[in-house]
């Protein structure tokens, strides 16, 4: 553990004592678990919830034991727990309800909730993820199945490219919305505005919104995050939440995070090489990176017939924004339409023309495999053309292998216009030229004996 991230837990530690102190006494097992509130490791012990998780995550619960979830702590089972136990106090879970996730990429969130309410839209930038094309793959807008970890009813989800931001969808249309640690990813605080407002537009009279994001426990001061991921502290909760939104808390919003809960920190970066290795230790509910030390925390918020309960009008999406939403929808569109299919004559005939000639023979069905080869052709290239870790060292090796990555990226990309070929023969000579005279610049390291080869 760094010296600057175990300075600010124990900082932390020592404020936060009378706190953990009027918590602790709060978590009482004859005190109802609150709604609005920083996820603590006492929570995985209150029998609701427990239970939820339990029945949630069926498989972690057969390997964990009879305990679980005790000693597998883990906020990602949190989130979704609290939000689904949200929708069931608050009657949601009912057969006439639609229920919206925003940002929801391939949650269990999405699948567990076919089987209680009558529909659920699943949205995200399933076609232009950035940085999170792992949880937001193409493919889940033809084949959600591919990413269920057990049965769930087909007939009651429908998947849509979607930018949270401003959401294509009528004022209040949905009996109920969840956005599960995703909102941090949107952007700015404008951005972040922008879809608490959006989420309240289209919720009903008496819909309800849980929304889970990350929560600032310490750190730098004035610290607002990294790029690609905001955190939250009380205030900004407020501000670019509760009121942007228009909505009301349904309970009193509570971030104290306990003394149990801050005494099991794990860094963020072996965290996440954890994940990506399929190993996740637990209990994992507070993360540091860079002397910031946050956790999750989870909000319910009500539309109630006073709405909005105070002007939210400035978090409104700017026609700017609403404009290059659109303008990126129409993009990709026009592009799916125009990627050539190897399985039809006539390469380069457009999905609309490719529909148009076969609808009389396989209609529908054939429509759903091209946009399943269109996809996941889509996934592939996406999946190649991710850009590698750059390289340390001298000057002259970290410019070769920026020039590498270039090249890979502009070929795994499928780029066919004629300069930009020209641009790639012109990288790919550039760097051999430049590895021989990094060869040549450098010592030739011995390789091991004959016999250790």
């Amino acid at each position: 553990m760094s010296e600057n991230y175990r300075t600010v837990v124990e900082e932390l530690l020592h404020q936060s004592l009378r706190e953990v102190s009027e918590m602790q006494t709060k978590t009482d097992a004859t005190t109802p678990l609150p709604y609005n509130k920083a996820c603590g490791i006492e929570d995985f012990r209150d029998p609701g919830l427990a239970s939820l998780i339990r029945e949630i995550f069926p498989l972690e619960a057969a390997s964990g034991g009879p305990s679980f979830p005790v000693g597998y702590e883990d906020r990602k089972h949190w989130v979704i727990a609290m939000a689904v136990r949200a929708f069931r106090d608050f009657g949601v879970l009912r057969r006439d309800a639609t229920i919206l996730g925003v940002g929801a990429g391939t949650e269990r969130t999405l699948f567990y909730l076919t089987e209680k309410v009558g529909m659920v839209i699943a949205t995200d930038l399933y076609l232009s993820p950035g940085h999170w094309g792992t949880e937001a793959l193409a493919t889940m807008l033809v084949e959600p199945e591919r990413f269920s970890k057990y049965p769930f009813d087909h007939s009651r989800l429908t998947v849509r490219h979607m930018d949270g931001r401003f959401l294509d969808l009528p004022d209040e249309s949905v009996d109920a919305v969840f956005s599960s640690s995703s909102i941090k990813h949107f952007g700015d605080w404008t951005s972040v505005a922008a879809s608490a407002y959006e989420m309240g537009r289209v919720l009903k009279r008496g819909g309800i919104l849980s929304l889970a994001t990350e929560l600032l426990i310490g750190g730098p001061a004035n610290t607002e995050g990294w790029e690609g991921g905001l955190l939250f502290d009380k205030d900004k909760l407020r501000r670019y939440i509760v009121e942007a939104s228009g909505l009301e808390p349904v309970d009193p919003l509570d971030t104290t995070v306990t003394d149990p809960t801050l005494a099991t920190p794990r860094d963020l970066a072996t965290s996440a090489d954890e994940n990506r290795d399929g190993h996740r230790n637990l209990p994992q509910l507070v993360l540091g990176h860079g002397g910031r030390v946050f956790g999750s925390v989870h909000m319910v918020l009500r539309k109630t017939a006073s709405y909005p309960a105070c002007d939210n009008s400035w978090a409104r999406p700017s026609e700017s924004l609403r404009s290059t939403i659109r303008k990126a929808a129409a993009d990709l569109t026009a592009g799916i339409n125009s990627v050539p299919d190897p399985t039809m004559a006539g390469p380069g005939r457009s999905g609309a023309a490719r529909y148009a000639s076969q609808r009389g023979d396989r209609g529908a069905s054939f429509r759903r495999e091209t946009l399943e080869a269109t996809f996941a052709r889509w996934d592939s290239i996406r999946e190649r053309s991710a850009l590698e870790a750059p390289e340390a060292g001298s000057a002259l090796r970290r410019t070769v292998g920026f020039l590498k990555r270039t090249a890979k990226r502009i070929r795994d990309l499928g780029v066919a216009r004629e300069h930009d070929r020209e641009l790639l023969r012109a990288l790919l000579d550039y760097t051999e030229e430049l590895e021989q005279r990094l060869a040549a610049l450098e010592p030739r390291v011995p390789g091991p004996p004959d016999d250790l080869r």
